[in-house]
């Protein structure tokens, strides 16, 4: 292994860690490369300052960090694109956008620096985005590499079409020039392409998220087969499904990839959430789990059950329903707040579950949540009263991040949580309705209480930044 493969592999071994990251600039100075040298450590001082509380953006850092990506991406990215038939030449690639584009900021196609941290969706008329913390590089959707996500000054993730992986490429070349370990893959029922790049390059990818374009009458079974079978998926715990038939969870349930996984999100039935949740589960080792309910929402969220096993070891969680269906009865959330304690369940959100000031008031007052830290309820008919109960809840005290926008808190409400703020709840993000609470009202609570509270206009996406 040359040095600098060996330096790749220090990076990708510890991606949380900023000195392996920092040695490898330092090499990169003492043979040749002093301007991709100082895009990692801006790079690297962008995620340190993005940390803190609040953030400190530097946007002088930000000027160089663009600056120096528009200058040099196209050789930072050959060593990535060649392997998959893509040449790099000064003509093969768009120029860049227009400056007034280039501060959007790309979805983060990798957690960067909170792992559930939103950000805004990209923009689809321009193919370059950077900012502080990364640069995303999107190629014509006829290409088989469809984009490449910079973070830390280094390529992390692909997004691959499998369908038009030509049959020459040398895929090992590209995970080796990068410290590569989150994949994006776009496919169909086909197999080939998934034959064409499996291979022991895969040993060090962390996060993959499957896409498939699912037809009528295709049999995914023989893909989902290949993929969940692969013999090199070493340091695989990070799997997203939310783009996947059901046969790919069908398939993985009874693959020994099911018993690596620490984090999973899917969509599904009540009885895949059992089989997920019951003591006897395969996802043993599971620990951060987002799941997404179909089916009649009261009957779904009712019949969920969680078993202690799951409990115990379960730091984040988060529970959506399926939002075409609609009904106005409320749901109990008793599998959630009776039994035992969620020990070391740091981050808790619901999604559309309907469960009103009753259910705030039962995760408020139920003494199961020892270190939750992290509690987003979005769009579950909180009102004034669930509101006020949870502010008079010792719960709150310890929460650094509450999002309860999309519930019908008004000012009373609004008020009472705001109080919390001098008890110990580090911020809350609250809808900003004028019709709920007044402007004048919003104006007040910002002025006193500065950016830990925040109110978001209908469709404003929360961050915890």
């Amino acid at each position: 292994m040359s040095e600098r493969a060996a330096l790749v592999a220090a990076v990708a071994s510890a991606p949380a860690d900023d000195l392996p990251k920092l040695v490898f600039a330092d090499w990169l100075d003492e043979n040749g490369e002093p301007e991709r040298a100082e895009f990692v450590r801006l790079q690297v001082a962008a995620l340190q300052d993005a940390r803190q509380s609040p953030p400190v953006p530097d946007p002088a850092k930000f000027a160089r960090t663009r600056e120096l990506f528009f200058d040099h991406y196209r050789d930072w990215l050959r060593p990535v694109c060649e392997p998959f038939g893509q040449p790099i030449s000064a003509t093969s690639l768009p120029p860049p956008p227009k400056p007034s584009l280039l501060g959007r900021i790309a979805r983060g196609l990798r957690r960067v620096v909170n792992p559930s941290a939103d950000r805004p969706a990209p923009v689809a008329d321009d193919d370059i985005k950077v900012d502080s913390l990364g640069a995303l590089y999107r190629f014509p959707r006829s290409e088989p590499l469809t984009s490449v996500w910079l973070s830390g000054g280094f390529v992390r993730c692909l997004h691959l079409a499998l369908d038009r992986l030509p049959p020459d490429i040398t895929p090992a070349v590209a995970m080796a020039a990068e410290p590569i370990d989150t994949l994006y893959l776009s496919c169909s029922a086909a197999t080939a392409g998934w034959r064409r790049f499996d291979g022991p390059h895969l040993g060090r990818v962390r996060q993959v998220t499957p896409s498939f374009a699912v037809r009528s009458g295709a049999d995914f079974r023989p893909l989902a087969e290949a993929l969940c079978g692969s013999a090199h998926w070493h340091q695989l715990c990070e799997l997203d499904l939310l783009r996947c038939p059901a046969t790919v969870f069908e398939v993985l349930s009874v693959s020994p990839l099911a018993r690596q996984l620490t984090a999973l999100k899917m969509n599904g039935t009540a009885e895949e959430w059992e089989l997920l949740t019951c003591s006897s589960s395969p996802f043993h080792a599971l620990r951060n789990l987002g799941f997404l309910l179909y089916g009649d929402r009261a009957e779904r969220i009712e019949r969920i059950r969680v078993a202690e096993s799951f409990r115990g070891r379960m730091a984040d969680l988060s529970v959506g329903v399926d939002s075409s269906v609609d009904s106005a009865d409320e749901v109990s959330v008793d599998w959630l707040t009776t039994g035992s304690a969620w020990e070391k369940l740091d981050t808790l959100a619901l999604f559309k579950v309907r469960m009103g000031d009753a259910g705030m008031t039962a995760i408020a007052d139920s003494g199961v949540f020892p270190a939750l830290s992290n509690l987003s309820l979005f769009g579950t008919e909180v009102s004034d009263d669930g509101a006020i109960a949870l502010a008079r809840s010792p719960l709150v005290e310890r929460i650094k991040w509450l999002n309860l926008k999309g519930n019908p808190i008004g000012r009373e409400g609004a008020w009472a949580l705001a109080g919390s703020l001098e008890r110990g709840l580090g911020r809350v993000h609250l809808s900003g309705d004028p019709s709920l609470i007044s402007t004048r009202t919003q104006d007040q609570l910002v002025a006193r209480f500065g950016h830990r509270i925040r109110f978001f206009a209908p469709g404003q996406r929360p961050d915890r930044r």
